[in-house]
Formats: structure tokens, C-alpha cells, sequence
């Protein structure tokens, strides 16, 4: 998939409120090389798990 295609399929996993399927294409679409999607990801995730998101970033 293409990285335009994650965030499309992310954005249509919040508008389910699945928010655990919009966090894993946001997290896939960090790794192909989205830098927004990357922030995004760490940045939801901070607040609950902080060292995870820093690893993710890293």
C-alpha cells in the first residue's frame, strides 16, 4: 500500500471509531516514510505508553 493509502484507510478507521486499526495504519504509514503520519502515531500514543512512542520515533 501507499502511503497515501494508509492515511485514507486510517482516516476511515476514525470515522468507525476503530481506533486501534486507524493507530496501526497510521504506525505502517509512519514506517513507509510519512513524517506526519509518524508524529501522529507518537503523538497518540505518548500519552499512554511515552516510551514506546520515543522508540517508534527513534
Amino acid at each position: 500500500m501507499t502511503i497515501d493509502e494508509l492515511i485514507q484507510k486510517a482516516n476511515e478507521a476514525y470515522a468507525k471509531s476503530d481506533f486501534d486499526g486507524a493507530m496501526n495504519y497510521l504506525r505502517k504509514a509512519g514506517l513507509t516514510g510519512s513524517m506526519n503520519a509518524a508524529l501522529d502515531y507518537a503523538y497518540q500514543l505518548s500519552s499512554s505508553q511515552p516510551n514506546r512512542a520515543v522508540e517508534y520515533l527513534d
